[in-house]
């Protein structure tokens, strides 16, 4: 069986159907923890004929989730997709590819996303302040510092490494 270089998310099914889009689109958790897995688009006819797709066929659109083995974790059939299934599944591949919990993850982004916003708003509050040119280049420079370490922080919650087999 082929290996992935990270789980994957996979939504089968016709591309002009949104109901799965719109379940998954909607709940933070997966828009946050979709870092962790590859997502992508089958159309179904294309998955009957996929080697890592095959074993899970059934009729009709669904999410599939596979491990980094290339293995099936999960899969959701469209009447029964729901954010806390799909989620379910992602943290069941998330922790046997990685060993890592997805809702630390998810929560240590969230987190971090946070203080980005506040960060807008500081820079935003700083356009209009009445701050000395000196005084309004070092807050500037403080607030460009504080953003690249968020950011660097942020590279390290998405830099999973995979579990030895």
């Amino acid at each position: 069986m082929p290996s992935l270089t990270q789980p994957a998310l996979v939504i089968v099914g016709d591309p002009s159907r949104t109901r799965i889009e719109q379940v998954l689109g909607a709940d933070e958790r997966l828009v946050l923890g979709i870092r962790a897995v590859r997502a992508v688009k089958v159309p179904t006819a294309d998955a009957a004929k996929d080697p890592l797709l095959a074993p899970s066929d059934r009729d009709g659109p669904r999410v599939v989730v596979l491990g980094l083995d290339g293995r099936v974790v999960s899969v959701v059939p469209v009447d029964r997709v729901t954010a806390g299934a799909v989620y379910a599944a992602m943290k069941t591949a998330v922790q046997q590819a990685y060993g890592s919990d997805l809702d630390v993850l998810v929560t240590r982004e969230r987190d971090v996303r946070r203080e980005l916003d506040r960060l807008d708003v500081e820079r935003r509050a700083l356009v209009v302040s009445p701050l000395s040119d000196i005084e309004w280049k070092s807050r500037s420079a403080q607030l460009d510092d504080r953003r690249r370490d968020l950011e660097a922080k942020e590279r390290e919650i998405w830099a999973l490494k995979a579990r030895a087999a």
